[in-house]
């Protein structure tokens, strides 16, 4: 039998570990993994291809590795997902978006963890009044050959009207940092320069 202290030894060094081997899993949204899925995978009556995306700071040209399939509704385990966009590099998923709503929370958080908390932000984009703010906030699921985070939008935009988001974000860091150049046109700038200015803190 072990001793108390021997036992709180051996836990100290094993939570460590049981934390590491949970945050290095895999992150994907069911079959859609970023670095397994390719396009031929994809239920063509379910996606639309969009225009390849251009090269950050160009007016014509083309990342010409790059492709965009979009979904407004797939059920994936059972479970809606809204407004999906997958982004191929090579043929292979390197990015995932979609709306993060509920029952799609539950499920992910129960089988990934409840994230790491992001800072709250504030900002006044509605310049119309001094009372009405845009809040934002995020959480984060870091791992080693995929990471999601989401962000959350809550308050009123620039036209001064109600506004309620949340988004997902998955994405391989090897095969993102091979087309960092081009623009992908996220569904919401506002949103997406928060998780990024998040992934460089």
């Amino acid at each position: 039998m072990r001793s108390p202290i021997k036992y709180l030894l051996w836990l100290m060094l094993s939570l460590p570990q049981t934390s590491r081997a949970q945050v290095n899993k895999v992150i994907g949204l069911a079959h859609y993994v970023p670095g397994l899925i390719t396009v031929d995978s994809l239920d063509a009556a379910d996606f639309r291809e969009q225009e390849q995306p251009l090269v950050k700071g160009t007016l014509a040209l083309v990342c010409n590795h790059v492709r965009t399939f979009t979904a407004s509704r797939v059920i994936v385990e059972g479970i809606p997902i809204t407004n999906l966009v997958l982004h191929f590099y090579d043929d292979r998923l390197f990015r995932i978006d979609c709306d993060y709503m509920e029952p799609l929370s539950r499920d992910f958080t129960r089988k990934f963890g409840p994230g790491v908390s992001k800072p709250v932000s504030q900002f006044r984009v509605c310049i119309q009044t001094e009372d009405k703010f845009l809040t934002v906030w995020g959480k984060g699921w870091p791992g080693e050959e995929t990471t999601a985070f989401v962000v959350y939008l809550k308050g009123y935009n620039t036209e001064c009207q109600p506004e309620e988001d949340a988004r997902l974000i998955l994405w391989s860091q090897q095969l993102s940092a091979l087309c960092s150049e081009c623009d992908l046109q996220p569904t919401n700038p506002f949103m997406e320069e928060y998780r990024q200015l998040q992934q460089r803190e």
